[in-house]
């Protein structure tokens, strides 16, 4: 669990009464109460489901072309930014059993099972 999921957590929860007064909840505490999946492995698993709807989209939608557009110009000082489909290959590299991704994205019953997979795994 990342630390800003569990601040978010411990403020929706709150404390605990105790003789000596209020103290705050244990890690463990939070997360045997809070039974829901965690809400990075979320973002990753929905962004693994985009991509194969990307994927399969027409090459003149925008979402597309700005996917995969080249930037031009001059580079920025120091260590570039990481884009989003810099992330999403992070992710797909942790599942392992995932190789050749674009091929896969144009059947949607395997890519959705890729994604679901994302979802239990990440």
């Amino acid at each position: 669990m990342q630390p800003w999921e569990r601040r978010m957590l411990r403020a929706i929860y709150g404390g605990v009464n105790t003789e000596n007064g209020w103290q705050r909840k244990t890690n463990e505490k939070i997360e045997t109460t809070y039974k829901e999946r965690k809400i990075t492995t979320f973002i990753k698993a929905q962004r693994i489901r985009w991509l194969g709807d990307i994927e399969r989209m027409e090459k003149n939608r925008m979402t597309k072309m700005v996917l995969n557009r080249k930037p031009t110009g001059k580079k920025r000082k120091g260590k570039p930014h990481k884009r989003w489909m810099d992330g999403v290959k992070d992710d797909l590299q942790m599942l392992n059993s995932i190789t050749e991704w674009k091929d896969k994205t144009t059947e949607r019953r395997k890519w959705k099972r890729i994604a679901k997979e994302a979802s239990e795994k990440l």
